[in-house]
This record gives structure tokens, C-alpha cells and sequence, in this order.
């Protein structure tokens, strides 16, 4: 049910309201993490830096070999063309997280079943939670900082990390 103050979400090609957008269990993105995405954020309502998001989020997904069939300007201009469409359902004080997800998308034994081919590619926007962290950023968190590294660098692929910012 979508109703005037739905968000609306790119989803493979279209401008959809968000409560529409289903994406497959069988996605290669749900079945074996096999997916990309990248987070920014509005400030003032404006995309803070979003060429620089673009450009990292082609570079994770050309080293793992998924093409979204959108050149990045294009990828540029739905992530913008989101916020635009969204912009009306903020309150002068709030912002949005933006992001894009591209999955691999389906295997080809399930394209037909679900009717999709290629990947799967979604852009959308998410209220930023400040009200409900300004605490946080009055008093602080605790944090825990645990003795053992999780994976040292000597494990990761040299590629890898030429990629990582």
C-alpha cells in the first residue's frame, strides 16, 4: 500500500514507490552476498559528495566483475533524480542517507521463474534517524574496542586494497 508520503526508489529501470520494490530471494545479493552498495548522506538536502560515491561504488564493482548496466553519469543523475523526487517529504531540519545496492543479480535457472534478467540495481533514500541520536552526539557512546584484530592486512588481497577507501 503506497500512500502520498511514500519515498520513491529507483528498482532496475523504474521510479517506483518503495513499498513496491521486491527483490527475489533467489538474488544472488540474498544467496550469497554477491552485491555492492554505497552510502551517502544529504547535508542542507544536497548529496554530500556524490560523484566521489559513484566513482567508489564502480571501482568495488569492477573488481568484482558486476557490470550494472549504467554508466556511472547515469548512476549520477537516478541517485540525484531520487532525491529530487523525495526532497518534498523532508522537514526543513532532516536529511537522507542515499544509497545504491547492484546485485549480480539472479542465476539464469531463476531469471525465468521471477522474470527478471541482468542485475539488480536499486537507489533510494532513508530519513536520517537524527532525532532520535542527538543524545549520542550530546553525551557520547560507549564503545568497546576489542584486543584482536579482525583481519590483519597481511591477509587481505593486494588489490584489495588499491580499492578500499
Amino acid at each position: 500500500m503506497t500512500t502520498a508520503r511514500t519515498r520513491t526508489t529507483y528498482f532496475n529501470g523504474r521510479f517506483v514507490p518503495g513499498p513496491e520494490v521486491l527483490v527475489p530471494f533467489r538474488d544472488r545479493g540474498f544467496k550469497y552476498g554477491d552485491a555492492v552498495f554505497d552510502t551517502t548522506r544529504t547535508f542542507g538536502h544536497r548529496i554530500f559528495k556524490v560523484r566521489e560515491h559513484i566513482d567508489r561504488l564502480y571501482r568495488s564493482l569492477r573488481y568484482l566483475r558486476i557490470d550494472p548496466g549504467i554508466p556511472p553519469p547515469t548512476m549520477a543523475e537516478i541517485t540525484e533524480e531520487v532525491l529530487r523526487r523525495n526532497l518534498p517529504l523532508l522537514e526543513p531540519d532532516d536529511d537522507y542517507w542515499v544509497t545504491q545496492r547492484i546485485s549480480r543479480g539472479l542465476d539464469p535457472s531463476d531469471q525465468k521463474i521471477f522474470g527478471h534478467e541482468g542485475p539488480t540495481v536499486i537507489v533510494e533514500c532513508l530519513l536520517l534517524p537524527l532525532r532520535e541520536r542527538a543524545a549520542l552526539y550530546r553525551g557520547g557512546i560507549r564503545v568497546m574496542t576489542p584486543s584482536i584484530r579482525r583481519a590483519p592486512p597481511e591477509a587481505l588481497s593486494p588489490a584489495s586494497r588499491r580499492t578500499i577507501i
